[in-house]
């Protein structure tokens, strides 16, 4: 007895639902603040299969998203920036400091698993201090990322 197979193409649904799942997108938290800056063209495939009566949604996607990450900076020269900016009702000693990186997730799937890789474009000058709250914002980034793909990955019933 042979069994019923079928396949629809979903691609290029799944690149543009996660295209705008991703766009615009800020995060933040008490260690810092990201904001999706572009989403490039994600690559890969998805389907929909139909097999033996039942439904099974996969995709393998590939995505990279550029970010800017705020994070408050308490190093000499922003601490002097920020006591001579009168202008703000902050009363801290901290200044935000902003830095660019490109997240690069792979081999998104439907199980919520993910390869996650962040380069950093002008985080060379950073002190110490800095690089650890900007590795903690985004630390705290990936989890929303995370978060929102569950949210993705829950209404593929509607692809």
């Amino acid at each position: 007895m042979a069994g019923t197979w079928e396949e629809r193409n979903t691609t290029s649904l799944v690149k543009d639902r996660l295209k705008a799942l991703f766009a615009g997108r800020k995060f933040e938290s008490e260690v810092g603040k990201v904001s999706v800056v572009d989403v490039k063209e994600p690559e890969g495939e998805a389907q929909i299969i139909f097999s033996k009566g039942k439904k099974k949604h996969t995709f393998d996607m590939n995505l990279s998203i550029d970010v800017e990450i705020s994070v408050p900076s308490t190093s000499d020269a922003a601490a002097a920036a920020a006591a001579v900016d009168m202008d703000t009702d902050d009363s801290s000693s901290t200044a935000k400091k902003k830095y660019k990186a490109t997240v690069k997730l792979t081999e998104l799937t439907p199980d919520n698993s993910f390869e996650w890789n962040i380069s950093y474009k002008n985080a060379k000058s950073a002190s110490a201090e800095d690089r650890e709250r900007l590795g903690a914002a985004a630390g705290a980034f990936r989890g929303d990322i995370s978060e929102a793909m569950k949210a993705f990955i829950a209404k593929r019933k509607f692809w």
